[in-house]
């Protein structure tokens, strides 16, 4: 028996966008899954197109549901679905990964996958979210994207989106459905030394403009915790800031 409902597509514009209309229909159920061979129109943060080539990437959404917790926070769902993916690509050998903040995946500086979270609120408080995650298998070109690489070109292998999204399960059910894992502490520890760059001088973005500072790390809320060249430390969010891959 799957440890979620997979509903398995050959196409579709956006597994996310899947998901959200089963919501909002109410027809939705706590672990949903949805997997698309191939997402015509995916998106990630900011609302970035996701590249995703037939049966050459990892594309599914998951449903989950919080009616029965008296609050859960937005981020510990990130946390949790990037410690999944990490634990699983180094069970599977990948080297060199790192999370780079908030949601792209990595392996020797390059994403090789990246996460999508929507979330649903009551009364200000969460209760279901829908997790997109992608993962790039097979692709030998990325039409110029820079910072972007397969797990083939990587590791040298062909990787088949079946038997990965196999691996992948046991560790998102484990972390997403069984709450005795929920140790936003722990889980933020483990994020925290997976976090690409840290401690170290990065380039970030905000208003339109660049600049150089510290990253110390995440705080338990989800923001950057920045030392800037005169010592202040402060705390920045996703609205506020963007980290850039430019390392130069």
């Amino acid at each position: 028996m799957s440890l979620f409902n997979i509903i398995k597509l050959d196409a579709t514009p956006s597994t996310n966008d899947y998901l959200k209309i089963r919501h909002k229909t109410g027809i939705a159920s706590d672990g949903d899954l949805v997997w698309a061979k191939h997402q015509t129109s995916g998106r990630g943060q900011r609302d970035k197109h996701w590249e995703s080539a037939f049966e050459n990437s990892l594309t599914f959404s998951i449903y989950r549901t919080f009616d029965d917790f008296k609050s859960v926070h937005p981020f510990l769902i990130s946390l949790m679905v990037s410690m999944a993916i990490i634990e699983t690509l180094e069970e599977l050998g990948i080297p060199k990964l790192a999370i780079k903040w908030p949601n792209d995946i990595l392996s020797c500086n390059q994403k090789i996958g990246g996460i999508l979270i929507e979330n649903f609120f009551s009364k200000g408080r969460l209760n279901a979210s829908v997790i997109g995650i992608g993962i790039n298998l097979n692709q030998d070109d990325f039409n110029n994207i820079p910072n972007a690489a397969s797990l083939k070109q990587l590791t040298g292998k062909h990787w088949s989106p079946q038997q990965l999204l196999n691996r992948l399960l046991p560790y998102l059910h484990a972390n997403l459905h069984e709450t005795e894992n929920w140790s936003h502490q722990n889980m933020l520890a483990s994020y925290n030394q997976k976090l690409w760059r840290r401690n170290q001088s990065s380039v970030f973005e905000a208003s339109s403009e660049r600049f150089r500072a510290n990253l110390l790390g995440v705080s338990a809320h989800g923001k950057l915790i920045l030392e800037k060249s005169d010592k202040e430390v402060t705390e920045q969010g996703r609205d506020q800031i963007r980290m850039l891959y430019d390392i130069n």
